[in-house]
């Protein structure tokens, strides 16, 4: 994951009016070119330092063109820039790396001296010199250019692409012209067809060597396609082409080598990526996404075709910058255009241009107040982040950018413009490994988020990170950062790796440590990755030309001298797994090593064991080296005496190009008993060694891992996490234990694969980290401006956020959906002492609730009742549906209520489950479901049962809850749904209600509920017992306290309860209904049935000597004990006390 952090740099070019047409990196990405009308500039991309300017003259630039784009040759030793007028120019570069340019002196006196090494400028600086090689004059304007080896692609606006050598020959026999390559759908059985009477042309092209071996290239009508050859030379015969399928309204294109992917930028300003079907030889579409805005969706309407578009060379990111709408044009300079109007055929409305010549450029003209338009996308089209996602966007300037690339390792992304010269984002990326903790690596540092016990001492923790900048001894000759590992637990040791060496943090004492020798360092160049295993760092280096994997202490000194070395080929990828080491070489070999450590007691010092346990070849798997994304070692297969690759490890899972595939071995043996190799050399490793067939797991994968927490949750701890783009999947164990005798399981081992399933769970967030508490955590950035002085515009500083979101009510949803409740359960029950657990079934009810009450159509098989069903198995069930009813719509009660309970029925289970906080959030519920006078009714007998259980706090908010109830509350009827439904059943009286439990239904709108759980609403006579209160100060209950009736003189309305007989008798409240005539007066009635519930408890107290009691009562409910002794007189004289 890459986001912006940091303050933005913005440059100011020699020339402040000039604008930025193109901006290309060398291959190293370490020197940046800009290229605008009359100059080319060359910047340093570690120092952001400008190391050469070529400008031409004015009467060249008018004879000649304006330059349009720059492209490097492959080892940056020549350029070739493309005009505006037809010409193509190649320069010599000579770059000089043993003189410095911009060498400081200190000064004579001592005051002005540097005494910090910061100050002294160690980087390299290399000097540059560019001369002009080759001039040629073409016969049309050059649209693009592509680099092949020692030959360029040169595409002209007549449909021509010549063939043009970097010394200058002009290989004519090998040209030839758009329109009469033939096109088909696929390389086999598709008809072709060719536009020989067309205007079309090409726009833009990429080459694509590991996706056909061709020629990606955007045609002027739109279409896209792959231009293929039989020969190396891309001869005229043997050229052809296949369409991208689906696709018409194309305007950019670039490659993605690693995941073989094809981007597109369309002229509605969607995104789509493209693959090759290597079956029948054929463009298919994977994605095709547009620009998405949560906050400030009126930017959407603002933005036109996609400008640009750039991956990284290491294939895990993109970007894109878009055009955005413009107002009040007023003239159209042909002479001024850029490669990218030329792709962008479209007029202001955002319509295609028809005449079939290149879109020029608009002049400088007001813009609609909109911020420049640039977001970053995953390989797959997970959105990262875009320039409308904080609240700042409205104050940058309304400048689009014009063009971009970026800089080494994705930690730089260079921005070009047409008046405000260059801007440089400074970016972060997450680690490839998940862990507990989120790890976000700049170009000089690292940031670690908390540990989440110490977040609960922060004011807010999501802010906050623990940076760990990289000693500037290092970082100076070894920019940028290439390598992060932490040891799993992230509290031992932080290892980092640039350009040559490596360096670790002890995290404790917070020291680093680097190589006693700066030769050493540089002579170790690290090519594989890191890995960190209890006291050992282990890297794969190369070290004067041979290929070691190098074991470090870290409680000695760094030096090779005390490393542990063992042989090996150019290793490209390395992880680890508990005590094993994957690599993967240059000979497509997975190697896979078990470490262990050993400490000599006579030396006191610690030594690591590295014994090769087996070699997998697995070139018929791979189109390149290039294409592997990760290997990982793990344990799928849970039946007994299963065939493993090293003692427990049983499946090898390989990314290639997004492709997720799994190897598990056929037989138990990887290796001999004699303790060789099991690479295939002999006839017996090849019988002991065979592999099952390669089992495709998923696709358009990015990240895979297993996480296994500390808390033990059965299925979840053992599932498979895969990111792909912009959606999230489990492959889930649905057993752990076997499912076959054990002398059939040895020939099912394969079968474990139809016990897993593949649910696709729904994320709002990129998951970076699952924590502790099972949530995924993910990061953000939020942007401010700086206020800037006149003329310059406003910076954007960003910092980054992280986030959190809870997932297992996603999962649970799945499982539900596929009848697999039992395992669902299993997962829910296990998570109980998680902190937020009522939240998850809260989650759970509240998604299916909202997806189906809003569905346009009806469902066939709701998945309401199944949820409400599951979530009645826990306790948590009526605060569930109490909170879940309360967050949602009116709208939807009706149907969250006839799968569950009506409100009655939920207040009535909580008084009986004693669930009384409960109970008073149904109040809010009864008040909108029912008249006046039942939910006064019910909140007065609440209050009577909150007053017995001494729960003051509770019995305020009822007190205030009644107290709050108007006068124009018992004229206004419920609107809800559920009183209209009522209503409509009979337009009864609800104050008063028959006995018998059928008429009740008939009249109360029973709802489907289970009969374990139902309960009506019966009429009782006025001879009912009142509640008993019995003296409970300080928390102490008397069992032979006389009981004290407390009662109104009024008939009563209770509820019938199925408790057994020798319980104490329910809790009865008579309260008195106001007649029809006494609506008016109905808030009076209120008040003064209150205050004869609190006078009456008050007695009650008193005359049970708990006068602790009534002071807490008084104090929590503003009761006035003065006025209650003056009005209730004591029954004894005071002269009769003692």
């Amino acid at each position: 994951m890459y986001l912006p952090d940091g303050c933005d740099v913005n440059f100011v070019l020699p020339n402040p009016k000039e604008k930025v047409r193109f901006i290309v990196a060398s291959r190293e990405r370490s020197i940046i070119a800009v290229v605008t009308d009359s100059a080319l500039y060359f910047y340093l991309a570690s120092l952001q330092l400008l190391l050469c300017t070529y400008r031409r003259t004015e009467k060249e630039l008018k004879e000649q063109g304006a330059y349009r784009k720059l492209y490097w040759r492959h080892n940056s030793s020549s350029i070739c820039v493309i005009t505006s007028s037809n010409y193509v120019y190649i320069y010599t570069m000579e770059i000089s790396l043993e003189s410095d340019c911009f060498n400081l002196k200190d000064s004579s006196e001592v005051a002005f001296n540097r005494q910090s090494e910061e100050f002294h400028l160690r980087q390299k600086r290399p000097s540059i010199n560019i001369f002009l090689a080759v001039q040629a004059k073409l016969d049309s304007e050059a649209t693009c250019v592509v680099s092949l080896l020692d030959e360029l692609f040169i595409c002209l606006m007549d449909g021509w692409i010549h063939r043009l050598s970097w010394v200058g020959n002009f290989t004519q026999e090998l040209s030839f012209i758009i329109r009469n390559v033939p096109f088909a759908v696929d390389q086999i059985t598709g008809k072709s067809e060719s536009f020989p009477t067309s205007s079309m042309f090409v726009q833009d092209m990429v080459y694509c060597p590991l996706i056909g071996s061709g020629l990606c290239a955007v045609l002027s009508d739109g279409r896209a396609g792959l231009i293929v050859s039989s020969t190396p030379q891309f001869r005229p015969e043997s050229v052809s082409a296949v369409w991208a399928l689906g696709l018409n309204d194309a305007c950019c294109c670039a490659a993605n080598h690693k995941f073989r992917l094809v981007y597109f930028g369309c002229r509605n300003g969607e995104i789509a990526g493209y693959s090759m079907d290597d079956t029948i030889g054929s463009l298919i579409q994977v994605f095709r996404l547009g620009l998405f805005i949560k906050n400030g969706t009126e930017y959407l309407d603002k933005i036109l075709n996609v400008r640009q578009i750039q991956c990284l060379s290491q294939g895990t990111v993109f970007s894109v910058i878009w055009n955005v709408k413009k107002q009040k044009p007023e003239y159209v300079d042909k002479n001024d255009s850029t490669s990218t109007e030329s792709s962008s055929i479209f007029n202001l409305s955002g319509l295609s241009l028809t005449n079939g010549t290149a879109a020029k450029e608009e002049p400088e003209i007001d813009l609609a107040k909109c911020p420049p338009a640039i977001a970053i996308f995953s390989t797959f089209g997970a959105q990262w982040w875009s320039s409308f996602e904080y609240s700042a966007a409205e104050n940058l300037p309304c400048i689009p950018y014009s063009c971009m690339d970026w800089g080494p390792e994705g930690f730089q992304l260079w921005l070009g413009t047409r008046s405000r010269g260059l801007t440089m984002m400074n970016l972060v990326r997450s680690v490839p490994e998940i862990l507990e903790r989120v790890i976000m690596v700049g170009s000089d540092r690292v940031c670690l988020s908390p540990m989440r016990s110490h977040e609960k001492n922060a004011t807010a923790p999501h802010f906050i990170w623990q940076t760990y900048k990289v000693p500037f001894k290092y970082i100076t000759t070894n920019w940028p950062l290439r390598y992060v590992r932490i040891d799993t637990e992230c509290n031992r040791v932080l290892v980092v790796a640039g350009t040559r060496g490596f360096c670790y943090c002890m995290l404790k004492n917070m020291k680093w440590k680097i190589f006693n020798t700066e030769a050493q360092e540089k002579a170790l160049s690290l090519n594989g990755g890191l890995a960190v295993f209890q006291d050992f760092i282990i890297v794969a280096a190369t070290h004067e030309e041979t290929d070691h994997i190098y074991a470090f202490s870290i409680n000695e000194q760094l030096k090779l001298e005390s490393a542990t070395s063992v042989p090996t080929n150019r290793i490209l990828l390395m992880s680890s797994r508990q005590d094993h080491l994957i690599t993967f070489d240059i000979n497509s070999t997975v190697v896979i090593y078990s470490l262990k450590q050993k400490y000599d007691m006579l030396n006191k010092k610690a030594s690591l064991e590295m014994e090769c346990l087996a070699e997998i070849r697995i070139t018929e798997l791979l189109f390149h080296l290039s294409c592997v994304v990760s290997i990982q070692l793990t344990q799928l297969n849970y039946y007994p005496d299963v065939a493993e690759f090293c003692p427990g490890m049983d499946s090898l899972l390989l990314n290639v190009s997004g492709h997720l595939l799994l190897l598990s071995p056929l037989h138990n043996k990887p290796a001999n008993t004699n303790g060789t190799k099991a690479s295939g050399k002999e006839p017996d490793d090849i019988t002991n060694f065979q592999l099952h067939p390669p089992t495709l797991i998923a696709s358009s994968v990015e990240r895979v891992w297993i996480h296994s927490t500390n808390r033990q949750i059965p299925h979840l701890n053992k599932a498979l996490w895969i990111n792909a783009g912009c959606k999230r999947m489990i492959w889930l164990p649905l057993s752990q234990q076997p499912f076959l005798p054990t002398d059939e399981t040895k020939d099912n081992r394969r079968t474990f694969i139809s016990r897993r399933i593949m649910l696709p769970i729904e994320l709002s967030l990129y998951p970076l980290a699952i924590d502790e508490d099972c949530l995924a955590c993910g990061a953000e950035c939020f942007a401010n401006t700086l206020e800037s002085q006149e003329n310059i515009a406003p910076i954007a500083v960003h910092s980054l956020n992280r986030t959190s979101e809870v997932f297992l009510h996603k999962l649970l949803k799945q499982l539900l959906k596929r009848n697999l409740g039992s395992y669902a359960l299993a997962i829910v029950s296990a998570c109980r002492p998680l902190p937020y657990f009522s939240h998850i079934l809260e989650l759970l009810l509240h998604d299916v609730l909202d997806e189906e009450a809003t569905s346009s159509e009806p469902i066939p098989d709701p998945l309401l009742p199944t949820i409400v069903s599951f979530i009645r198995e826990f306790p948590e069930y009526l605060q569930t549906i109490v909170h879940c009813a309360r967050k949602t719509e009116l709208a939807f009660w009706n149907i969250l209520f006839s799968a569950s309970h009506h409100p009655r029925e939920i207040f009535k289970m909580c008084m009986d489950e004693d669930q009384l906080d409960t109970a008073t959030s149904c109040l809010i519920l009864l008040q909108s479901v029912e008249p006046v006078t039942a939910s006064t009714q019910y909140a007065s007998l609440l209050l009577e049962e909150a007053l017995n259980k001494r729960r003051w706090t509770l019995a305020r908010d009822i007190v205030r809850f009644m107290q709050s109830i108007s006068t124009t509350d018992y004229e206004n009827t419920p609107e809800s749904p559920v009183y209209q439904k009522l209503i409509a059943r009979g337009n009864k009286q609800m104050c008063i209600l028959p006995n018998d439990s059928a008429t009740a239904e008939q009249y109360g709108l029973v709802f489907n509920g289970t009969d374990s759980h139902k309960s009506s609403i019966t009429n009782k006579s006025s001879t009912h017992k009142t509640p008993v209160v019995t003296r409970q100060s300080s928390g102490s209950t008397s069992a032979h306290s006389p009981t004290n009736l407390v009662s109104l003189s009024t008939p009563t309305t209770s509820f019938s309860t199925a408790k057994s007989s020798s319980n104490p008798p329910p809790l009865a409240m008579t309260v008195k209904m106001p007649s029809i005539d006494a609506v008016a007066n109905g808030a009076v009635c209120i008040l003064k049935q209150l205050q004869n519930i609190l006078i009456q408890h008050a007695e009650a107290l008193l005359e049970y000597y708990a006068l602790r009691d009534l002071g807490a009562f008084s104090s929590h409910l503003d009761f006035d004990l003065v006025q209650f002794f003056s009005e209730h007189p004591f029954g004894v004289p005071a002269d009769e006390f003692p």
